[in-house]
């Protein structure tokens, strides 16, 4: 979950003395895109049919803050490295859940060392949240907040992380 991915150190440090072989999965998705889905599920918990630009600045800057953590791959990924080290990491990208989900689980079956499994059900979808609409305003300030952990993915990881 996204939510585990602003852990401080002492929260990762806690998490892998509960299984100190543990191996993480990390899924890398557009920063923006990570985030309007975090913002229109946040709408849609509430009812609302819309996000706009001062109901998330005036009435909840905790929204848009919460949206952007959780969009800073850069400084998420090194805080993980860094308390995980030298344990293995598979970073993921998001869009391949989608476009190509079974070579997506052999990828992690062999990163686990599972046995290869027959899975049913690929293409459905397990969440959707509900239409929001989403003010052009609110996606122009994503789009210049995350510039640069968009450019990052695309340097550490490729073009693929990024879409």
């Amino acid at each position: 979950t996204p939510a585990y991915s602003i852990l401080p150190a002492e929260g990762i440090a806690h998490v892998r003395a509960t299984n100190p072989a543990m191996k993480l999965l990390y899924i890398v998705r557009d920063p923006v895109d990570r985030a309007l889905s975090h913002l229109r599920m946040a709408a849609a918990r509430r009812s609302r049919p819309g996000i706009g630009l001062a109901w998330l600045q005036d009435e909840r800057p905790e929204l848009l803050e919460a949206a952007l953590a959780r969009s800073a791959y850069r400084e998420n990924i090194a805080r993980w490295g860094a308390a995980l080290a030298p344990e293995p990491m598979l970073y993921l990208p998001f869009a391949r859940i989608r476009t190509a989900p079974e070579a997506l689980l052999r990828q992690v079956e062999a990163f686990l060392g599972l046995a290869p499994h027959a899975y049913g059900g690929l293409a459905d979808s397990v969440h959707k949240t509900a239409p929001v609409a989403v003010d052009p305003a609110v996606t122009a300030l994503l789009e210049e907040r995350l510039a640069g952990e968009r450019a990052w993915i695309a340097a550490r990881f490729g073009d693929a992380h990024a879409a």
